[in-house]
């Protein structure tokens, strides 16, 4: 999957830099948060860490573009924040991402060079403001990891759903999100963007199985640690939630989601595809 990964980055890279059209480089920062079992609202601001992007547009229509983006960030959640429900439950996880997609954007205006006096004409159809929307594909690392006894444990080697096999920290990704852009300039644009991710995995946050499994079981197969990581509720003093309670849902894979503000940037002068392009 690595060297997957590597070759299509370094294929999209190569289109990017080379291809005969405006190109645009942004920078992003903002919140990142997940949804799945330690987090019951699909989208919330409770319980958000950090996100960053950094990429590449390829403008190749006056309202559409490829966009090429990298982003990096953090999610985590706690069953002590997730509602009464899940509380003494006591599960929790964190883990950075690290996230290569290619979306294709659309934009309602177009805003190119609106604020250039050649398109001071009403029917040119330009704007200094405009919403859009994107889709795509992406590739994922993620790495979920606990607190525990003062110490830093990964729990994907733990096995602590008595997988046969680690499962993988590589996933597939599918963005979509909408925004809304203005130009401060021909060459600097300002965003705002919320971006959601849909997965192929049920495992960012190390829980997915239904039933918690016989610890007993675990110990002596993965060992103390796995078997301590577990099942957690015995943690706190008089729990009330019970062994035979639900640990997952394997049928709701994991999903996670920024909230960004973005800098573009015109990356040279471009050259015209149509008429009435960009970098006339």
């Amino acid at each position: 999957m690595k060297k997957k990964l590597y070759f299509i980055f370094f294929f999209l890279t190569t289109v990017f830099f080379t291809a005969r059209a405006q190109l645009y480089i942004n920078a992003g920062i903002g919140t990142m948060n997940y949804a799945g079992d330690l987090q019951e609202k699909k989208i919330t601001m409770s319980q958000s860490v950090y996100g960053f992007t950094l990429g590449g547009t390829y403008q190749f229509a006056r309202n559409f573009s490829a966009n090429l983006d990298l982003t990096y960030g953090k999610i985590g959640a706690k069953d002590s924040k997730n509602g009464p429900k899940y509380f003494y439950r006591n599960l929790d996880f964190q883990s950075n991402i690290f996230e290569a997609a290619v979306t294709a954007e659309a934009d309602l205006f177009d805003i190119s060079n609106a604020a250039s006096e050649d398109y001071s004409n009403p029917d040119a159809g330009s704007s200094r403001v405009t919403p859009y929307i994107f889709a795509g594909i992406g590739f994922f690392n993620f790495n979920p990891y606990t607190h525990y006894n003062g110490q830093k444990v990964f729990l994907a080697p733990l096995k602590t759903e008595a997988e046969t096999q680690p499962y993988s920290l590589w996933g597939v990704s599918f963005p979509v999100g909408i925004g809304i852009k203005y130009a401060i300039s021909d060459n600097v644009i300002i965003a705002a963007e919320m971006n959601y991710r849909k997965t192929n995995t049920d495992h960012i946050d190390d829980v997915s199985a239904v039933h918690f499994v016989d610890t007993t079981q675990l110990l002596a197969t993965n060992g103390q640690l796995a078997a301590s990581l577990s099942y957690r509720a015995d943690e706190i003093q008089n729990t009330k939630y019970p062994f035979y309670g639900q640990r997952g849902n394997p049928n709701k894979k994991d999903n996670y989601y920024c909230f960004l503000f973005k800098v573009i940037f015109r990356f040279g002068e471009g050259i015209p595809l149509f008429k009435y392009g960009y970098g006339n």
